[in-house]
């Protein structure tokens, strides 16, 4: 993806480091107009809208280190924006494609003008197609793809389990990868993959194989957590069962390592049990795996690298949860 940003003739800025809000989600750097009261993103960012989580052009701009009292108008090609306050010092603005001028006035005699240029199809992820079972989404270039469905992992620079998807590098590409503006890591031959850990609400991830092309994905992060209540579960005695607190299921708490037929490798894995005659759907990290019922009482559940979410839907009468450790997700059979 290729940006451009072009300051109209005759009017001055300069760039400083400044605290933008979470359009930018990190210190970013930022324009200062001539006035030296304003200031505007310096480059565009790729931000999903509120609602759809579709990736929109946008810029954040407002007051610069406001006095008391300070109030501005924002407007975008001769259309307001917004009204910004020192209680209220920036708006985010959506730009659109081709030539963006960006307004930030004080009063009649002072205001500061940034200009932007938006190329079709910035920030689109409209040419991305997914696999057949919908599990991966690949980026239009061919250079990248990410797996759809969050799982659920330890985040060692957290300490806190938290949902994450995987990337991956569709090639031997070098691929700058960064999630929500913030730089995470760099793929290539030596490194082909990476798990991207997801923040509350709408997550941008990019790829950039440096000016050639931008892939992009929208994950959502929910409320930033992952792991389901599962304070009303209890335990059998011995402790090798774990009961539901609805009473409809319980599974084996130490993992097993069998051969997955669907995979063709050895895998750990735990077997849950329907306690009685209930009909339930169950789920792995919200993929559906399989029924119990009367007529099919149990299943084997094999577990992925990581944390596994294992649910057991009662229609919308109860939703059994259990959290089970895949570890890397490999086995060694005896």
């Amino acid at each position: 993806m290729k940006r451009a940003h072009i300051l109209r003739p005759g009017v001055g800025a300069f760039v400083v480091i400044v605290a933008l809000s979470a359009l930018a989600s990190a210190a970013t750097t930022a324009q200062v107009g001539a006035s030296g009261k304003t200031y505007a993103s310096s480059v565009v960012q790729c931000v999903p809208d509120p609602i759809t989580g579709v990736l929109w052009p946008a810029v954040e701009a407002g007051l610069f280190n406001p006095k008391n009292n300070a109030k501005a108008t924002v407007s975008l090609n001769g259309t307001l924006v917004a009204t910004v306050t020192t209680n209220s010092p920036f708006a985010t603005v959506w730009l659109e494609d081709g030539d963006n001028t960006v307004l930030v006035a004080i009063n009649k005699k002072t205001a500061d003008s940034y200009a932007f240029v938006v190329e079709p199809g910035d920030c689109s992820t409209s040419g991305n197609t997914f696999s057949e079972d919908g599990t991966l989404e690949y980026a239009a270039s061919g250079k990248s793809y990410a797996t759809v469905i969050p799982g659920c992992a330890l985040n060692p620079a957290t300490g806190q389990a938290e949902r994450y998807v995987n990337l991956f590098d569709n090639g031997t590409y070098l691929l700058n990868v960064f999630v929500n503006g913030v730089p995470l890591t760099q793929l290539s031959a030596t490194h082909p993959h990476t798990p991207v850990f997801l923040s509350a609400g709408w997550n941008v991830i990019s790829a950039a194989n440096g000016s050639l092309s931008t892939d992009y994905y929208v994950r959502d992060g929910g409320d930033g957590a992952c792991l389901p209540d599962t304070s009303g579960n209890t335990f059998s005695a011995d402790g090798t069962l774990e009961y539901a607190a609805s009473g409809k299921s319980y599974a084996t708490v130490a993992a097993g390592c069998a051969l997955n037929a669907a995979t063709g490798q050895s895998q750990p894995y735990v077997n849950l049990f329907d306690n009685g005659a209930y009909l339930l759907n169950v789920s792995v990290n919200g993929v559906p795996l399989t029924q119990l019922s009367a007529t099919r009482p149990h299943t084997p559940v094999f577990l992925s690298a990581g944390l596994n979410e294992i649910s057991a839907a009662n229609g919308t009468l109860s939703i059994d949860y259990y959290v089970r450790d895949g570890g890397d997700g490999m086995c060694t059979l005896p």
